[in-house]
């Protein structure tokens, strides 16, 4: 009976023994084969890196894992909050370098002002550097240099006097308000030398209509009815020429001279409706002064600018836009570039 008992408790002692050994062993963390090196037992899903087989310490093996993933976590928060406020950061720096290159974009753009102020500037240096006769005797290149005149005079940059011959200043032909016509050709209606082309019963009539509507005008505004019939005997006798040159009663040579005779009619026409016709007529709308400062002040501050020349006034429009250009050589604005004074030409000077 005794060793019966005593045979007992040496096996269950050594199950006991081999129970721990074997918990133990079980608890400890393990490398988990690749997969694809070997088969997992059914039912466990195998983990990359290191993971334990599911037989034995299971208290100890959960409360291990339980503290690793909590650890775990935790850094993962902190990595978060990290990469957080790093992208913060990135946004704002992009913010503020968008700001900086918006700034530097207006800073350094070419704006359409800009364009416009150096296509001016162009324009004052093709004025004042002998321009094309039509340009001279149509007023454009007048009408550039005045308003650049009357800023250098606003500017207390005043010029020599230079005198302007009065027979020159009555010759300019001007509008108020940029208003279209030209009552050049008006002032000289009794006297009109019309072209070989436009000769004919139309032609006779429409020099008639003219002086009729000089006269009125001379009194007071024209009114529509008569600019409208003006207009249309004005187209007669166009077609007039045009039927001339396709019978050739006409050569090539009379028919752009009839045309240009016509155009300054149009002109005329136009001037007729202006509501200041008679002030045009009387020559109270023409510039006044003896010198090119007074001539540019007398049509800034009434707001007139030059139209084209009548034949036989090209001369007194060349006069006038080199007293411009002589005003404007001699205006003392400052410069600090070094000039010197070309021998033989007087007024011209060069500069480095």
């Amino acid at each position: 009976m005794f060793k019966y008992l005593r045979s007992s408790s040496l096996i269950v002692a050594g199950l006991l023994v081999c129970n721990f050994f074997v918990g133990a062993r079980a608890a400890q963390y393990v490398p988990v084969p690749p997969p694809g090196a070997g088969v997992p037992a059914a039912g466990f899903p195998v983990v990359p890196g290191y993971g334990f087989f599911p037989y034995g310490g299971g208290y100890w093996n959960g409360q291990a894992a339980m503290l690793d993933a909590y650890g775990n976590v935790g850094l993962d928060q902190e990595k978060a909050r990290i990469l957080r406020e790093q992208s913060n950061q990135a946004r704002l720096e992009t913010k503020k370098k968008v700001l900086d290159t918006m700034a530097y974009e207006r800073a350094h753009k070419y704006w359409f002002t800009d364009e416009q102020a150096d296509i001016n500037a162009k324009r004052i240096q093709a004025a004042m550097n002998n321009p094309p006769l039509a340009e001279i005797t149509s007023g454009r290149a007048l009408n550039t240099l005045l308003p650049f005149l009357d800023r250098l005079a606003t500017e207390g940059s005043q010029g020599a006097p230079v005198p302007i011959d009065p027979q020159v200043v009555q010759a300019m032909n001007t509008t108020s308000g940029g208003q279209p016509g030209n009552a050049g050709l008006l002032r000289e209606v009794n006297r009109l030398e019309w072209p070989v082309a436009t000769l004919g019963p139309n032609q006779q009539k429409l020099d008639e209509m003219l002086k009729q509507a000089t006269y009125a005008a001379s009194q007071g505004p024209v009114s529509p009815t008569v600019i409208s019939q003006l207009n249309k005997q004005t187209a007669l006798v166009t077609q007039d020429v045009k039927d001339k040159l396709y019978k050739n009663a006409v050569d090539g040579g009379e028919y752009i001279q009839a045309n240009r005779f016509l155009d300054r009619v149009r002109e005329a026409n136009k001037a007729l409706s202006q509501p200041n016709i008679t002030q045009m007529l009387a020559g109270a709308m023409g510039p006044r002064g003896d010198t090119v400062d007074a001539v540019v002040q007398s049509m800034m501050s009434r707001g007139l600018t030059f139209v084209a020349a009548q034949p036989g006034q090209e001369g007194a429009y060349v006069a006038m836009h080199r007293g411009f250009v002589n005003y404007g050589l001699s205006t003392s604005t400052p410069d600090t570039g070094f000039r010197v004074r070309l021998s033989g030409q007087a007024g011209v000077t060069a500069k480095n």
